[in-house]
């Protein structure tokens, strides 16, 4: 088992002896390698920044637009002319509802 053990370090040791050498004797190669891997890094990390920011900048539009309100239109008929106070209060009091802007148009 001893040798077994012995000779996988030896083994690894001269990988990484191969390693160095061939990095040595191809310097541009490395360069290019290690400038591509970091390119590519760079490229990926811009991206997704990117993509966050335009995200934010979407959503914080949609919600100054008040994509996250719902319109309801109440017609009046020959028994009631649209919503009394008592029906906007009863409105308010719902747990799903965060406030209510009541209008009037005249037709």
């Amino acid at each position: 088992m001893l040798k077994t053990f012995k000779g996988t370090v030896i083994m690894i040791g001269e990988c990484f002896r191969m390693s160095l050498s061939n990095i040595r004797g191809a310097k541009v190669r490395s360069f290019l390698t290690v400038l591509g891997i970091l390119i590519g890094v760079m490229a990926v990390i811009a991206l997704i920044t990117t993509v966050n920011g335009v995200t934010g900048s979407i959503s914080e539009s949609f919600l100054s637009m008040g994509a996250g309100t719902l319109t309801v239109t109440v017609s009046g008929s020959d028994l009631k002319t649209g919503m009394s106070k008592e029906d906007l209060e009863a409105l308010t009091q719902l747990e799903q509802v965060e406030g209510i802007t009541p209008t009037v148009n005249i037709m």
